[in-house]
């Protein structure tokens, strides 16, 4: 797209949205201060989002990083490079039915699983059998021990939450809330050193996280996607699970 527009309102409509719905979200960013370079960012992403070959693109992207590295490290053992199976749903992602075959454990008990950076977001790859995306919102994960969640109540902590570090990859602690006077389960996502909370566990899986931590297990959190110039929302997903587990997955991420 074109650099010399001097408004947002000039930006042509991207992708497969109408322009009415364009011009809705020109009005939103307008009052967010977004500027002609945010914008275009934006709707540079949503060409993509919206776009078969986009998508599938990213997918090809993150295939290729892990089965180059696989290449790396079996060069002298001899061992063949499996090509990924053809069990990936209609979003790239490992059908629902095979997840199980995908979310394993080493025989130190670390996750086989793996973060990688596929653009706007980091997902949640395993490379069983020649290679998957797990879908970040399914239930295999919830099932192996991990937990998604958005970040919940960010317009009632908008100064913290716009105060956080929320790139893809950064660490989130996850902390216990038991004197919430509105929810007994709550559990409070927070940056880093941060003493207020940017959010909170999304209702349906905060239960879950404040009976693991009130069992005396040591939760911590990353995020897969938070609010960026690239992104047409301000949402920001966290992956939550023991510290083990988040250590082992973010091992390749850039430190």
């Amino acid at each position: 797209m074109s650099s010399t527009h001097t408004s947002i309102f000039e930006i042509p409509v991207p992708g497969e949205l109408t322009g009415e719905g364009w011009h809705d979200r020109l009005v939103a960013y307008e009052r967010q201060g977004r500027t002609v370079a945010d914008v275009l960012a934006i709707a540079e992403h949503l060409e993509v989002k919206h776009s078969t070959d986009g998508r599938a693109a990213a997918v090809r992207r993150s295939k290729r990083l892990h089965l180059d590295r696989q290449v790396e490290s079996q060069a002298t053992s001899g061992k063949p490079v499996l090509m990924p199976l053809k069990t990936t749903s209609r979003k790239g992602h490992i059908d629902a039915g095979h997840e199980d075959e995908y979310l394993i454990r080493a025989p130190s008990e670390a996750p086989r699983l793996r973060l990688v950076d596929i653009g706007d977001r980091l997902a949640i790859w395993s490379p069983v059998k020649g290679g998957g995306m797990t879908n970040p919102k399914g239930t295999g994960l919830h099932r192996f021990g991990l937990i998604t969640t958005f970040a919940r109540g960010t317009g009632h902590h908008g100064p913290a939450f716009k105060a956080a570090d929320l790139g893809k990859g950064r660490p989130v602690e996850i902390v216990r809330d038991s004197d919430n006077p509105y929810d007994g389960h709550a559990v409070a996502l927070r940056s880093p050193r941060a003493s207020t909370a940017f959010g909170f566990v999304q209702q349906g899986r905060s239960a879950g996280v404040a009976r693991r931590i009130d069992s005396g297990e040591e939760l911590v959190g990353v995020c897969l996607w938070g609010p960026s110039a690239c992104r047409d929302d301000e949402s920001c997903l966290v992956l939550i699970g023991t510290a083990a587990d988040i250590e082992a997955m973010t091992a390749e991420l850039p430190r």
